[in-house]
Formats: structure tokens, C-alpha cells, sequence
């Protein structure tokens, strides 16, 4: 797998991380302060360098568990914590502007979207296993590659937020929702 092909992988990839990015910024209300951007980046960007090394090393056995299941699992988190946004949004206090579900310091969230993102990034490791190539160089290439588009994703979320003006959650959780569906009719 050459740099180019390595980076073109790495940014389709990063599209739905991308979109949890701008969409948790957006959420989260006002200024993202820049760690919280960072640490977003850092998660989405380390979990698609870490999925392709662990399906590289799981090649035979993963294989069949991510070919029939990733999609359900994925569709599972993505819609459970959208859902979560719009119904919190929906009643949400307005003393308290942020969401806990749109927390960005939320590690336990962070975790669950990272990993919800993540999961083709764990085939593509089993793909490139069955390709006998070093794994090493691509998973790194994918992992700044997402890194720097989620860092992205949460500047263009802050941004969007002025546009919303406070409907953002409302906006991240739908599109949460549509992302979800997306997984599961692709499967």
C-alpha cells in the first residue's frame, strides 16, 4: 500500500469521524477551547491508527465477526448516543448551555463514538493483512490523516454553532441518526 493509496484510505475513513467532529463541536455550544479539539482529534485519529493494527493481527478470526456484525455494532452506538443528543436537547435546562452528550470531555462518550467510527478501520487491517503487506505505514498514514480531519471537523462545528444558535444538538444527533442508517444499509 503506497502513501497514496494509504491517504486516500485514510480520508475516506475520516468521513464519519468528520461528521462526529463537526457535530460534537457544534453541539458543545459556543468556542470549542482548542484541548478539547485536540482531544477529539486524538480519539478519532488514534482509534483509525489502533482498528487497522488490531484486524492486521486478528486477520483470521475477525474477518468473519466484522464481515457479519460491524455494521449492527456500529448502527448501536451511533444511534444510541443520537438519540441521546436529541432527547436531551429537547428537554435540556437552560442553565446548563452543554449536554452530556456533547460533552468533549466526556472520555467514556469519546470512546464510544471513537470506536463507532472506527470499526470499517478494523476491516480495512484485516484487508491488508490478506494483502501481505506491513501494516505499519498505513495505519499511521490513517491515523494523522483523521486526526487532522476531526481537527477540522471541530473548528467547522464551532462554526456552525453561530449558525444554528443552539439548535446544533439538535443537528448533531439527527445527523448521528442518519450516519447510523447509513452504516446499517451499507452493512
Amino acid at each position: 500500500m503506497d502513501i497514496t493509496e494509504s491517504i486516500l484510505t485514510g480520508v475516506a475513513l475520516a468521513m464519519d469521524a468528520f461528521a462526529v467532529s463537526v457535530c460534537f463541536a457544534a453541539a458543545a455550544g459556543g468556542a470549542l477551547p482548542v484541548k478539547n479539539s485536540l482531544l477529539i482529534a486524538l480519539f478519532f485519529g488514534g482509534f483509525q491508527f489502533l482498528m487497522p493494527v488490531l484486524g492486521y493481527a486478528a486477520s483470521e478470526v475477525a474477518y468473519k465477526f466484522i464481515e457479519e456484525y460491524s455494521h449492527w455494532i456500529a448502527f448501536g452506538i451511533l444511534l444510541f448516543v443520537g438519540l441521546k443528543m436529541i432527547k436531551e436537547a429537547l428537554s435540556k435546562d437552560e442553565n446548563k448551555p452543554v449536554s452530556k452528550y456533547a460533552d468533549p470531555s466526556d472520555l467514556k462518550l469519546l470512546f464510544m463514538l471513537a470506536v463507532a467510527t472506527s470499526i470499517d478501520a478494523f476491516a480495512i487491517g484485516v484487508s491488508i493483512a490478506c494483502r501481505n503487506i506491513p501494516i505499519w505505514s498505513p495505519s499511521i498514514i490513517i491515523g494523522i490523516t483523521t486526526f487532522l480531519i476531526a481537527l477540522f471537523g471541530c473548528f467547522l462545528g464551532t462554526k456552525l454553532e453561530k449558525i444554528l444558535k443552539g439548535k446544533a444538538e439538535i443537528f448533531g444527533g439527527v445527523v448521528l441518526l442518519l450516519i447510523a442508517f447509513k452504516v446499517l444499509i451499507e452493512g
